[in-house]
This record gives C-alpha cells, sequence and structure tokens, in this order.
C-alpha cells in the first residue's frame, strides 16, 4: 500500500492504466455472468424503444417517493433533473421486481432525506456521554417505547436517546430509521444508477437506513456522491455481481457517530454464498471512519481508490470467507490502516 498525499480535480486522475471507456461503460464483476468472466450485458434500460421520463423536484418541502417510485415503475430510463432545487425523500424507496432500469441525474441533481439531525441534536447526544460507551459490550435494557432490546451499550443508549429527542418533537417515542433513499432487493437486476448526489440525515448508530442497499443483481453505481448516511452509504447485502466507480463518501458535522460507510456481506449462515464486487476509482474523504469498504462472503476487487480520511478508525477491510484483489489504492497522510 502506498502512502502519499495527493491532490485531485477528478477521481479520473486515479486510473491511468484503465481503458478509455471504463468511466463511461460498465465493467467488472457487475458485467460478468459466472466466475470465469463470462460476459453479461448491462445496459440499464438503455433500448431502442426506451421509455424516459424527467423529474423535476415539486419543491415546497414536499415528498418526491410517489413521483420517483412511479417512474421507475413505468420507464426504462428515469432522469432527475435539479433545476427545480433538491428532491425530498421521507422514508427508503423500495425497488422490488426493478429490472433493466437507468437511473441518472443531470443539473446536479441531490435527493435528501427529510428527516436530519440538527445541531441541538448532535448537542444533546454528545451530553450523553455516549462516546464513551463500548461498542462491543453487550446490554440488555428497555427502551422508552417498552421494547426490550439486546445489543452493544453505546447502541442501546444512542437509541434511547434518539427516541427522547423524536418524543420531545412529536410526541411519540420513535426511532427515525426510514432515512434512506433506495434499497434494491434480492428480486431485481441490470440497474444503473449514475450522477446523483444521496444526502442521508447523518451517522448516528441505531440500526438505521443505508442510502442505498444493493441487494440486487448485476447493478453498476457510478460518479454519485454519498454524504452523511444515517447507517451506510452503500451497503451490498446478498446482492451479487456488483461494480461501483468513481464514487464519493463523506461527512459532514452533520453527522454524530458510526461513519461507516460500505459494508459489503454479512450473509447467513457464514460461507453460504459469496458476493462478487467490484471497488474502482472511489474517493473516501472526510468524516469516513471504518467500513473503507468491509468484505465478508466476497470476492472483491479494488483499484485504484483514495482514502483521504485522516483521523479514520481503519480503512479497507478484509474479513472471512472472502479474496481479495487490491492493487493501485491510495491514502493520505494521517489515515490509519489503509488495508
Amino acid at each position: 500500500m502506498k502512502r502519499i498525499l495527493i491532490t485531485l480535480l477528478s477521481a479520473v486522475a486515479l486510473l491511468p492504466a484503465m481503458a478509455g471507456d471504463n468511466n463511461t461503460k460498465p465493467w467488472g464483476w457487475a458485467t460478468c455472468a459466472d466466475e470465469t468472466g463470462t460476459a453479461y450485458t448491462l445496459n440499464g434500460g438503455c433500448f431502442d424503444d426506451a421509455k424516459t421520463i424527467t423529474l423535476k423536484a415539486l419543491g415546497s418541502g414536499q415528498a418526491d417517493n410517489t413521483q420517483i417510485t412511479n417512474a421507475i415503475a413505468q420507464n426504462d430510463i428515469i432522469i432527475f433533473d435539479g433545476s427545480n432545487g433538491e428532491f425530498t425523500i421521507d422514508g427508503t424507496m423500495k425497488l422490488g421486481s426493478t429490472k433493466n432500469k437507468t437511473i441518472i441525474g443531470i443539473n446536479a441533481a441531490r435527493l435528501c432525506t427529510k428527516f436530519f439531525l440538527t445541531d441541538e441534536d448532535n448537542a444533546y447526544l454528545a451530553a450523553q456521554g455516549l462516546e464513551g460507551l463500548s461498542s462491543t459490550d453487550q446490554y440488555t435494557g428497555t427502551l422508552p417505547d417498552g421494547t426490550t432490546l439486546t445489543c452493544d451499550r453505546r447502541a442501546f443508549f444512542t437509541k434511547k436517546a434518539i427516541m427522547e429527542l423524536q418524543y420531545q418533537k412529536t410526541g411519540q417515542y420513535t426511532l427515525p430509521n426510514k432515512s434512506g433513499i433506495f434499497y434494491i432487493d434480492t428480486t431485481s437486476e441490470n440497474i444503473i444508477i449514475r450522477n446523483l448526489s444521496l444526502i442521508g440525515p447523518g451517522a448516528v448508530d441505531i440500526d438505521g437506513a443505508d442510502l442505498i442497499t444493493n441487494q440486487g443483481q448485476h447493478v453498476w453505481i457510478d460518479h454519485c456522491t454519498f454524504a452523511d448516511s444515517q447507517d451506510g452509504a452503500l451497503d451490498s447485502k446478498v446482492c451479487d455481481w456488483a461494480t461501483y466507480t468513481y464514487n464519493h463518501f463523506y461527512y459532514t458535522a452533520r453527522s454524530y457517530s458510526h461513519a461507516y460507510t460500505c459494508g459489503c456481506g454479512w450473509v447467513s449462515p457464514d460461507g453460504a454464498m459469496t458476493l462478487h464486487l467490484t471497488f474502482a476509482g472511489n474517493i473516501w474523504g472526510e468524516g469516513c471512519m471504518r467500513r473503507l469498504p468491509q468484505a465478508d462472503n466476497c470476492y472483491i476487487h479494488l483499484v485504484n481508490n483514495y482514502h483521504n480520511c485522516p483521523g479514520n478508525s481503519v480503512g479497507m477491510t478484509i474479513n472471512k470467507y472472502s479474496r481479495a484483489l487490491v492493487e493501485g489504492n491510495y491514502a493520505a497522510s494521517g489515515v490509519n490502516s489503509p488495508l
């Protein structure tokens, strides 16, 4: 692993050895039908007779979920036009039995969760001393809504604090864990998502929602920005054949804790299946702490990624039942345990 400090104008600068069209066309494991490299045609909804729709945000704080899910269900190419401001998302949108779709942004399209942590919320959480609690020791207790829960001590008391905050705002003890954008389920295939900014509520350890959870087959996510995810930014769970290229992950002061970006695997039982994933030309930036990415039960290719998150906990992590090809990645000064 080389450790150098470089300034990037573009993630493309990291990929001189790749073919010239690799930043415009899918490649890697997403385009393979098997481990021998048999080609799979990953084209999203880009057919000669494709139905196309262009969406603009409704504005005035209105949730855009319904128009988005209807557009994806009824069209092949869905264009998000950011010229009318950001799209407001008030709950994770499930893409079930969704096949042959291209979802793409123009004019700096942003999809933003309606709920977000405020400065006052973070000040309240900080006052609870949560960071001093163990994230491994198990604790059993009863949450304010009457639920008995066993989890690590820090997660339990973080959930308790968030419920108390929600009660102050809504009069109900709830967890705002619908703060994701897309959930691609196991029945979905041949999906392309490009050129979107996905903005979450701020990281907080309540077993909340990912900005994108990928459980589909043959998915390419390219040139997207992932900021302030509540839980994972882009988690890959029981999916297969996915490629993630030229994406940017980061967190701002909105995030409180648990800035864990890309978890891959976690299948049950252990070793029962293997994911095939490619990460190339991605940037893990300010505030990223762990899972840059983290692999369990994976064949994973990590090539020409850049880690510029000084003060992180640990970078690329290869766990059990995994095989990794790790090449040409760079870490800035101050990045801990790049691999």
